[in-house]
């Protein structure tokens, strides 16, 4: 990313709050909740510089928080077959907003953010119904 030093520090800063708060929380929509400051805090820094991998960071994640709010409802059902797969896409989801943050925390290599982007992204199509069956099948892991 090619932002000035004090709008990385400050991303990064809130990214390791957020993904700090998302290892200590127990629920999902809890961790949800935390997770929702990636897409904001990124809004927030390019609306004082563009940026194209803080723009793709802002588009992922919110889509990934969208999709697993929507989803979250549906896997939350008593009678849900993807209620199993509530641990495995909470667990999974904390450690790439861990791994999200430590890579705006060291500037990492943009290879990186492709592939931290790609997992989000394969997590959040986990929480909807064909994703929730690629699961099943085992195509996709969560």
């Amino acid at each position: 990313m090619l932002l000035p030093e004090e709008f990385r520090t400050r991303l990064a800063a809130e990214f390791r709050f957020a993904s700090e708060r998302m290892i200590a929380a127990k629920e999902l929509d809890r961790k949800l909740y935390y997770f929702s400051v990636y897409y904001g805090e990124a809004s927030r820094i390019l609306n004082w510089k563009w940026d194209r991998d803080l723009a793709l960071i802002y588009a992922v994640t919110l889509y990934a928080h969208q999709q697993l709010t929507a989803g979250l409802q549906l896997m939350l059902t008593p009678r849900s077959p993807a209620v199993s797969q509530v641990d495995a896409i909470s667990g999974s989801l904390t450690e790439s907003a861990r791994e999200l943050a430590k890579f705006v925390e060291e500037n990492g290599n943009p290879e990186l953010l492709t592939e931290i982007l790609g997992r989000i992204a394969e997590i959040a199509y986990a929480a909807t119904g064909n994703g929730r069956y690629l699961v099943e099948k085992g195509v996709l892991q969560v």
